[in-house]
């Protein structure tokens, strides 16, 4: 009866010294976070059970509250007296490329970052061909004679009808 009873509290502290906890961190529009002296529970309206299990090594957060959050964003930097524009957007032939006159280098990207196309523009005004190149999105970056990125953008081709 003592080992069953030793057995019995075994399994009971050690289910508490791995128990888990939860960050009561919620992005949502309605919910709410209780705690008392035992733990917390958090939700918000419409989600389903949450659940964060660790082995040290590595965690999993099953559900909307996650912990860290990463935003990834395209910076669009243009120089100081540099006043560009491209133009249409979206295109089905191609586009034009309106600046102050300086030497710029334009290349151009397919989405998944392949280099299709690198050209000087050394006019105000240039239009680039894009009619040998398939519907989708493209990313234009403009560079100045010190090799700086002066502007990035983002082309979408359509269908040539």
């Amino acid at each position: 009866m003592k080992r069953i009873i030793g057995f019995l509290c075994g399994i009971l502290l050690s289910m508490n010294l791995f128990a888990q906890s939860v960050s009561p961190e919620v992005v949502g529009t309605a919910g709410s976070v209780f705690t008392n002296t035992n733990g917390s529970i958090s939700f918000t309206v419409g989600e389903a059970i949450v659940e964060t299990v660790t082995d040290g090594n590595y965690t999993l957060t099953q559900g909307f509250q996650q912990a860290n959050y990463y935003l990834t964003t395209i910076e669009e930097k243009t120089g100081a007296n540099l006043n560009i524009q491209l133009f249409p957007n979206p295109i089905v032939k191609g586009f034009n490329v309106i600046h102050n006159g300086e030497k710029l280098l334009l290349n151009i990207y397919h989405i998944n970052g392949q280099l299709l196309i690198s050209n000087t523009l050394s006019t105000s005004s240039t239009f680039i061909d894009m009619s040998a190149y398939a519907a989708g999105t493209y990313v234009v970056q403009l560079y100045n004679k010190k090799q700086e990125i002066v502007g990035i953008y983002k082309i979408q081709k359509l269908i040539s009808q």
